[in-house]
């Protein structure tokens, strides 16, 4: 096959090319690091970045149809045998979003005898995430769909499901990483791939699954040049039935790099860099690893997805996390003036003194029957529209 340099088919929009290349050897991490090579150095100020989010004016999401991982060969090709060794026929991605990885599946698919019999390419945003084309057809839907209608699936189904298809979540939206176990417990399929900058936390893994990191070759839009040919960013993280085996020292060393040392710092940044929190918004725990380690605990802990409506700075932030962490639930209020005054008097009256809280039940200020030690709870109750029930339950 002629060489293609698939980074000049993307700047110039030429899908048509890029689509017949796809999950073959031309991408392979080796020939894509020396086309890069060449396209960089005739494009100088041009980062992997920009060139893969279809964006050469660092304006973010100008052009929705962005890749955020071009499929390497050798990602192809782990695929393929993940799915012969678990003796998986169906192949099903979700998050797909314009569908490349699962382009690169079906045209390898075609000159591998066809191991997948199915293909299917699934992103519940798609049409917010794209401006129309796709290389892939592309079936709307939610992953938690998968979840809410399990129950109405066919028994033929839910088998295929849990003995047949290797799942693929394909750059998920961190915000989705949440409902990984409750997916494989109610779906239970052999494997799951989840292909990330992260990797997943050992702690959080269903009991009925193994988990294991797998560093290929690979490109995303968080490698620059000073990881090519090292490592990078993009992590597989690979779920699998306890009663299965996978021997990672088996797997052809040629589809491997190095393990890229992802900092807690570096998972930060990323949540400004994907719009979740705004930009610069954990510039204070930026440096300090055990901090921001810390930080993203509580994150994890509470289920804190993205920035919430309520809260404007860091400072705020700070404070809410903190009220979460005294409660021990995530909380939701309605408005940032509610927020602020509950804080408020959460601050004044935490450490007061028996003598400043009786005044203040005298004042009118804390109702009589309310205990010292439920205040929090009391000023949250009368400040959130949405979790009343923290201390009205107790005393009703």
């Amino acid at each position: 096959m002629t060489d293609i340099n698939i980074f000049n088919l993307i700047k110039n929009n030429e899908t048509s090319k890029i689509n017949e290349i796809l999950g073959t050897e031309n991408l392979k991490y080796e020939n894509l690091i020396n086309q890069l090579s060449y396209f960089t150095e005739e494009n100088k100020d041009i980062t992997l970045e920009n060139i893969l989010l279809n964006n050469y004016d660092n304006e973010i999401y100008k052009n929705k149809s962005s890749i955020y991982e071009l499929p390497t060969f050798e990602l192809v090709k782990f695929i393929f045998y993940i799915a012969e060794i678990f003796e998986l026929s169906e192949y099903e991605e979700i998050f797909s979003g314009i569908g490349v990885l699962s382009r690169s599946i079906r045209n390898y698919n075609q000159i591998n005898n066809y191991k997948f019999e199915s293909i299917t390419s699934i992103d519940g945003n798609y049409l917010y995430n794209t401006d129309g084309y796709s290389y892939d057809k592309i079936i709307k839907k939610d992953v938690l769909e998968y979840i809410v209608e399990y129950n109405n699936f066919s028994n033929e189904k839910k088998e295929l499901y849990m003995n047949n298809t290797l799942f693929i979540f394909s750059w998920p939206d961190i915000s989705y990483v949440f409902i990984v176990n409750k997916f494989l417990e109610i779906l239970k399929p052999k494997c799951l791939i989840i292909i990330m900058p992260y990797k997943y936390n050992q702690n959080q893994i269903s009991e009925n699954y193994k988990l294991d990191y797998i560093h290929l070759k690979q490109l995303c839009i968080r490698d620059t040049i000073h990881n090519y040919n090292k490592n990078s960013h993009s992590v597989i993280n690979i779920f699998y039935k306890n009663n299965l085996n996978l021997e990672i020292d088996k797997i052809d060393e040629n589809l491997l790099l190095k393990e890229y040392e992802y900092s807690n710092i570096d998972i930060l940044k990323d949540l400004c860099n994907d719009n979740l929190f705004p930009e610069g918004f954990f510039n204070d725990f930026l440096n300090n690893e055990i901090i921001a380690k810390l930080l993203i605990d509580k994150l994890i802990k509470f289920k804190i997805k993205k920035k919430p409506s309520f809260i404007n700075n860091i400072n705020e932030f700070n404070d809410y996390i903190e009220l979460c962490d005294i409660l021990k639930i995530k909380i939701k209020f309605r408005n940032n003036n509610k927020f602020n005054k509950c804080i408020e008097l959460c601050k004044k009256f935490k450490n007061c003194t028996l003598n400043e809280y009786t005044q203040a039940q005298e004042k009118g200020i804390i109702p009589q029957w309310v205990n010292k030690f439920d205040i929090i709870k009391y000023f949250v109750d009368e400040y959130t529209d949405v979790n009343k029930n923290l201390i009205y339950e107790k005393y009703s």
